[in-house]
C-alpha cells in the first residue's frame, strides 16, 4: 500500500504493516521518496515487520510498502518487497503472482539486465525501466501502462519514482 500526505511515511506505512501480521508472511518492507536528496530511501528485511524497528526511519512523506508471502524465490532480504531498478530509480510492491515472469525475466536478462532476487516482482520493476529508457520523454504514467501489456496473471501494483 501506499501513503502521500503532509506527515513522515515510515511510522504510517509500518503501522499498516503490522495490521497485516495476522495475515502470514515471510519479509516487509518500506521505501520512502525523500524530497531533499530526490532519492528513493529503501528498507526492507526478512522475517517480522519489528524487524524494521532497528534502523533509522526513513525520512520522507511519500511512500510505498508491502508484506510478502514467497511465491517466487524462498524468505530473505533480497525477495522482500519493495523493488528497486538497480538504479533506485523506480520501486514497486506487487500482490499477487505474474505467471509469465520467467519467460520476460530470461528476455531482461538477454538484454543485459541484472537482478538481484528470485522474484516475479523485480520483473515487473525491470519491465516499467525498459519503457522510461526506450520513451523518456513519456510520462511514468504511459510507460507503466506499455509495461504492464507484458505482464500476465493476478495481481496489483503500486509504483514509486526518483526526483521531481
Amino acid at each position: 500500500f501506499a501513503y502521500i500526505g503532509s506527515r513522515e511515511a515510515f511510522q504510517i506505512l509500518k503501522k499498516g504493516l503490522s495490521r497485516l501480521e495476522y495475515r502470514g508472511y515471510d519479509s516487509a518492507g518500506v521505501c520512502v521518496y525523500d524530497v531533499d536528496s530526490g532519492k528513493l530511501l529503501l528498507l526492507k528485511k526478512a522475517g517480522k515487520v519489528s524487524n524494521l524497528e532497528s534502523s533509522e526511519p526513513l525520512k520522507g512523506t511519500l511512500g510505498i510498502a508491502h508484506t510478502r508471502w514467497a511465491t517466487h524465490g524462498g524468505p530473505s532480504d533480497a525477495n522482500a518487497h519493495p523493488h528497486l531498478t538497480a538504479d533506485r530509480a523506480i520501486a514497486v510492491v506487487h500482490n499477487g503472482i505474474m505467471t509469465n515472469y520467467d519467460v520476460v525475466k530470461s528476455q531482461l536478462q538477454e538484454s543485459g539486465v541484472k537482478f538481484s532476487s528470485e522474484t516475479d516482482t523485480e520483473v515487473i520493476v525491470n519491465l516499467v525501466q525498459r519503457e522510461r529508457n526506450m520513451h523518456p520523454e513519456d510520462p511514468v504514467q504511459d510507460c507503466v501502462v506499455r509495461a504492464m501489456q507484458y505482464v500476465q496473471g493476478t495481481f496489483g501494483v503500486v509504483f514509486a519514482f526518483e526526483g521531481p
